[in-house]
């Protein structure tokens, strides 16, 4: 092929000169007597010569997949189907690992621990609406307080206590009556569902233990003094990667050596069975709970929210004067009882005229400020 490449460069570079091309023979030597051998016959057998010389017999750096035209290799793994994908997700890998150090905060060797493989087998059998859902609660992109609220909601507050800048990590240690007895129920249904699944009972000690400090903020002392080794190696390893974050799915791959040690038969399945777990038992639950107590009507930041804009609404009507003009005073002519009643929905919509009203006198005053007139003194 160099030399098809090089020959196109001379035809191209040489256009004044005729260059003309012929057939010859190859292999004439094996097809012919030698005195009938041509000059340029010769020469083509030379380059044969030469070309069984320079070959090169040291082993290829992989041998393609047997029975398959297969010849792309990634960490391992032959790629046979949707190659271009595969190329792609292999590109963006440093992009979306840089990601990760951002979102959970931890230092660029901790990535390699964590067990993409177990999260992977997990979500095989998800819908799509449920890997979204479970994606964005492991990277903090749920639809939640403080989230809305950089996007321009009106508060960022949590329906089930009221704490400013809510975030899904808030919600495990909530003091809302539900959502504190939601995690108790879940605590407890882990470590019957992790013995349903047959886990090592010093393995569910562990992640008992995780579960309790995270959501009870409680910790016994000395409450390693009775473990292993090797419980003491995986506490070390997951809280480097976070307990928190273990809950949401990143979880080391540790794991998989603490229930081979355990004589796991298969403790790759178990692990990706710990990652369900802490979805279907802890995460999804209080999510839903969550969501719930938003949309029950005895919500404490709705009330609040609703005392907030009722305020706002009452604002107006004391300094009407001041911030309207005169031809908008007429939106201000309710007494302090209508104002009292009014519900969150009735204020966002007075508010939105309000708002609109005050820009208006805002932007005829810098007109006339300007030495302008506005449309409204015709």
């Amino acid at each position: 092929m160099d030399v098809i490449l090089a020959i196109r460069e001379i035809v191209k570079k040489e256009e004044e000169k005729k260059i003309s091309f012929h057939h010859v023979m190859g292999h004439a030597d094996e097809k012919k007597a030698e005195e009938d051998i041509t000059r340029i016959e010769n020469h083509n057998i030379g380059c044969n010569e030469g070309a069984e010389l320079s070959v090169d017999d040291t082993p290829r750096p992989f041998r393609p997949l047997k029975g398959s035209k297969c010849m792309l290799r990634m960490r391992g793994k032959w790629i046979t189907t949707r190659v271009d994908k595969a190329m792609q997700d292999r590109k963006g890998e440093h992009d979306i690992k840089k990601y990760l150090l951002t979102r959970l905060a931890i230092t660029e060797e901790k990535p390699e621990d964590i067990d993409t493989a177990a999260i992977e087998a997990a979500r095989s059998v998800h819908t799509w609406s449920r890997t979204a859902r479970t994606s964005t609660m492991m990277v903090r992109w749920l639809t939640i307080g403080a989230h809305y609220h950089h996007h321009g909601a009106h508060n960022s507050y949590c329906p089930g206590c009221g704490e400013p800048g809510e975030t899904f990590e808030h919600l495990f240690t909530c003091p809302n009556t539900d959502l504190t007895t939601l995690r108790q129920k879940a605590r407890k249904k882990v470590r019957r569902m992790l013995r349903q699944e047959k886990f090592p009972w010093r393995v569910i000690q562990i992640i008992d233990m995780i579960l309790r400090m995270v959501m009870h903020h409680k910790k016994p002392a000395n409450f390693q003094e009775q473990w292993l080794y090797t419980q003491k190696w995986i506490w070390e390893k997951q809280e480097q990667i976070g307990f928190l974050e273990m809950i949401k799915g990143w979880i080391t791959k540790a794991w998989v050596q603490v229930l081979a040690e355990y004589d796991d038969t298969d403790p790759t399945g178990q692990a990706a069975k710990l990652v369900t777990v802490m979805w279907e038992v802890v995460c999804e639950p209080i999510w839903e709970m969550r969501n719930n107590i938003l949309a029950g009507s005895d919500n404490p930041t709705v009330l609040k929210e609703t005392r907030t804009l009722r305020e706002k609404v009452l604002w107006y009507k004391r300094f009407s004067r001041q911030v309207l003009a005169q031809r908008h005073w007429t939106l201000t002519e309710f007494s302090i009882e209508d104002a009292a009643r009014l519900d969150k929905a009735r204020c966002r919509r007075e508010l939105k005229t309000l708002d609109a009203a005050k820009e208006v006198y805002e932007i005829e005053c810098k007109m006339r400020m300007s030495g302008q007139r506005v449309i409204t003194d015709w």
